[in-house]
C-alpha cells in the first residue's frame, strides 16, 4: 500500500515524515501503482514516521531539500517493510 505525507496542522508546522502500511499476504494488482488487496487472515502493519519539524519560510531549495529527504524516508521504509514481512523484494 501506498506512502504519503500527512499534514498534522498548519499552526504547529509540523508533518508526519513518512507514513505506511504493509500487508503479509496480498494479490498485487496489475495497475500503475500495484495496488495491494489484502488476502483474508494476513496480517497488516500500519507505521508512522516522526513528525518533521517545517519553518514558517522556506525559499525553494530549503524546500526541495525537505522534500527529497522525506521521498528518501518512505522509499527506504516501504523496502524496509516490504522484506520484514517476507516479500521477497521490495513492492
Amino acid at each position: 500500500m501506498k506512502n504519503r505525507v500527512e499534514c498534522q496542522g498548519e499552526k504547529n508546522h509540523k508533518i508526519w515524515g513518512e507514513s505506511g502500511e504493509k500487508t503479509s499476504c496480498a494479490w498485487v494488482t496489475r495497475s500503475w501503482d500495484r495496488f495491494l488487496i489484502p488476502k483474508p487472515f494476513s496480517r497488516i502493519l500500519v507505521r508512522f514516521g516522526e513528525p518533521i519539524d517545517v519553518p514558517e519560510q522556506m525559499d525553494s531549495e530549503a524546500f526541495e531539500a525537505l522534500r527529497r529527504k522525506v521521498e528518501k524516508e518512505m522509499i527506504d521504509g516501504h523496502a524496509q517493510d516490504d522484506l520484514s514481512f517476507g516479500w521477497e523484494k521490495p513492492l
